[in-house]
């Protein structure tokens, strides 16, 4: 294994349970395509059936990532997939066909969000990096728990503005929010732009209100919401008025009050975090979670395809913090950091927050699960996270990752 993994990252570590024996990876024993999923979206409850989660695949990851800039073959295309679980323990994976879907047409998305259909059923709204422009599919899934579902295709959403669409979050059936992660992607301007606009942190990324007419796609106007330095993940939350966005490069994560009239966002603040924050998603009690990358190289020699190679994985949660856990202004020593920690904290984790950033003074970061992207034993790569509390589980896809790892709440 290469050593890419910052020093003191466990092979598994989970908040909630042991990692070996309450963690398992969910993969398909006949298909080998449920791989490197990159979203997973929690469907709407009905009843109080097991869950379903919607995820984004694309085994096609390592011949086609525009994001990253490694884009040799857009030919084999992603998948949508539904995994149902919680009811008397069983679980079942099903892929979902693509109805009306050209059949010449590239598919590789990576951003997917649901909304109540006007019809019955969800509209799927999907990010796709296609061979030839990046658009927003449209697809409408009648029945989630149907043996053999089938999303139909409804329309193509396109404007001249989507430069990197990344991840989607759904306001209405016909409007969105969407990220871009850079100004200048490798896929329009070539690497190197793309590189320089990583590296230096410059906040090429938006964040962007698109309402489109459904019968033909066009966009009837976008407007720009904000600025983010590799605009990734974003998640609404489940009062409607925060919306919560990633930012990559900045190990942050920004919060916005929703004007939930006009969908406009205004600036509220933003809670740093130990890893490069990839997707992130509310609990329904309100608190957030992220999952990302500690070490964004090692992701990159994962990416390039190099033998051995494995990217460790952290996902983190955020809360408010109390009166009494709100931090003194100005204690940025580590000596009071790691006091703080061992009081209010991540001090139970095998490699605290303290020990990769600074603490915040308005919310609590706490370590939900950590790997060092050990093949044996290990998870690596973490890009998205759902957790259900009302059944007891963490769910928690991998970038480049054989599966869905899937984790039951002990205790």
């Amino acid at each position: 294994m290469l050593a890419v993994a910052p020093k003191g990252i466990p092979k598994a570590y989970f908040a909630h349970g042991n990692a070996t024996t309450a963690c398992q990876i969910i993969q398909d024993p006949v298909e080998a395509r449920f791989k490197f999923c990159e979203d997973v979206k929690m469907l709407p409850d009905d009843n109080g059936a097991g869950g379903q989660l919607l995820l984004s695949c694309d085994p096609g990851r390592l011949q086609w990532n525009t994001v990253l800039g490694f884009m040799t073959d857009p030919t084999p295309r992603g998948d949508l997939w539904i995994y149902s679980y919680g009811v008397d323990g069983q679980s079942e994976l099903k892929k979902i066909t693509l109805a009306g879907f050209p059949s010449t047409a590239t598919f590789h998305s990576l951003g997917v969000d649901t909304f109540p259909d006007p019809s019955g059923g969800l509209r799927i709204f999907a990010t796709n990096l296609g061979a030839e422009k990046a658009t927003v599919e449209l697809f409408h899934l009648a029945d989630p728990r149907a043996a053999e579902p089938v999303a139909t295709h409804v329309a193509t959403v396109w404007h001249p503005g989507f430069m990197s669409p990344n991840a989607i979050a759904a306001v209405s059936p016909t409007s969105f929010y969407v990220t871009q992660d850079h100004r200048w992607p490798a896929r329009m301007f070539g690497p190197h732009l793309s590189l320089f606009e990583t590296v230096t942190k410059i906040p090429g990324g938006i964040v962007a209100l698109v309402v489109f007419d459904e019968a033909n796609g066009r966009v009837i106007k976008i407007t720009n919401q904000a600025s983010v330095s590799f605009a990734n993940g974003i998640a609404i939350s489940p009062d409607g008025k925060t919306v919560a966005v990633a930012s990559s490069t900045e190990s942050n994560v920004y919060l916005y009050e929703r004007d939930m009239t006009t969908n406009v966002l205004r600036y509220r603040t933003r809670v740093h975090v130990p890893q490069h924050a990839d997707n992130l998603d509310y609990a329904g009690d309100g608190t957030l979670y992220v999952a990302g990358h500690p070490y964004l190289l090692s992701l990159l020699e994962v990416a390039k395809g190099t033998p051995e190679a494995v990217s460790p994985s952290w996902v983190t949660s955020i809360t408010a913090a109390t009166e009494a856990q709100f931090l003194d202004a100005g204690a940025n020593s580590l000596e009071y950091q790691k006091s703080w920690d061992e009081t209010f904290g991540d001090a139970q984790a095998p490699f605290p927050h303290h020990m990769r950033t600074t603490i915040g003074r308005e919310h609590v970061v706490k370590t939900v699960y950590q790997s060092d992207g050990s093949v044996d034993g290990g998870y690596g790569g973490s890009s998205s996270v759902i957790v259900d509390k009302k059944r007891g589980f963490v769910f928690i896809s991998g970038l480049y990752e054989r599966g869905l790892l899937q984790c039951k709440i002990e205790g």
